[in-house]
């Protein structure tokens, strides 16, 4: 999904800054990441949360977000928690 959003944009120097990010943080944070029911409908509500809007043309909401889910990506890569 990460993917094609970032394609749809069409800017090929964003999507190349995107996956070499994308796996860097997948190296630095496998180990200690794991994919569980928590995390998978904690994820899935995050992504829902400005899909929706963006979808209804809300920008704000959606920007608010993409924003926080962001926010939290950066925290778990970084290896802080969130609630």
């Amino acid at each position: 999904m990460h993917n094609a959003l970032i394609g749809s944009m069409h800017n090929e120097l964003f999507l190349n800054v995107y996956r070499v990010t994308a796996i860097k943080i997948r190296m630095a944070v496998q180990y200690r990441l794991r994919v569980t029911r928590f995390n998978a409908e904690r994820v899935g509500r995050e992504h829902l949360a400005f899909l929706i809007p963006m979808r209804e043309g809300h920008a704000e909401a959606a920007k608010s977000a993409l924003q926080q889910h962001l926010d939290n990506s950066l925290t778990l890569a970084l290896g802080g928690m969130i609630a």
